[in-house]
């Protein structure tokens, strides 16, 4: 099974693609779920899983910092920054940066939030070990 069939069965759906806004930002367009929170998310190209994210806020927001850190060379968000040249490369070359979506349900255990996205997100990269991720090695 491929790596972006294994996100599917996960409960992963196409919600969105990065696109040009009409002043050549990044800008992540979503047709689903740009306002959910507690979330993961994958940017996918030509069928191929190339990182795989968590986020707490609305998708919008976080998708922001990828936009925000466009050209930026001096920034604490590494991984902002890295993400950001990727993609706008990748836009540059003609491919299409779908985003991926695992709209984790509310969910509560004992009275305490279970954020089921951060529990999954660990396993997910190690598993699927996506370029973009760094090829880190996550302990068990």
């Amino acid at each position: 099974m491929s790596e972006l069939n294994k996100l599917k069965a996960a409960g992963f759906v196409k919600a969105g693609e990065w696109v040009r806004d009409s002043h050549g930002k990044l800008k992540a367009s979503f047709s689903m779920h740009g306002e959910h929170v507690r979330a993961l998310y994958a940017f996918v190209i030509d069928e191929k899983v190339m990182y795989v994210g968590k986020t707490s806020r609305e998708l919008n927001e976080r998708m922001a910092n990828y936009r925000n850190a466009e050209g930026r060379l001096n920034s604490t968000q590494v991984t902002n920054v890295r993400n950001s040249a990727r993609i706008a490369d990748a836009l540059a070359a003609c491919k299409r940066v779908e985003i991926y979506v695992f709209a984790a349900p509310d969910m509560s255990y004992g009275g305490f939030v279970l954020d089921l996205a951060a529990g999954l997100e660990d396993n997910i990269v190690k598993t699927l070990n996506p370029d973009w991720n760094g090829r880190r090695t996550i302990n068990q």
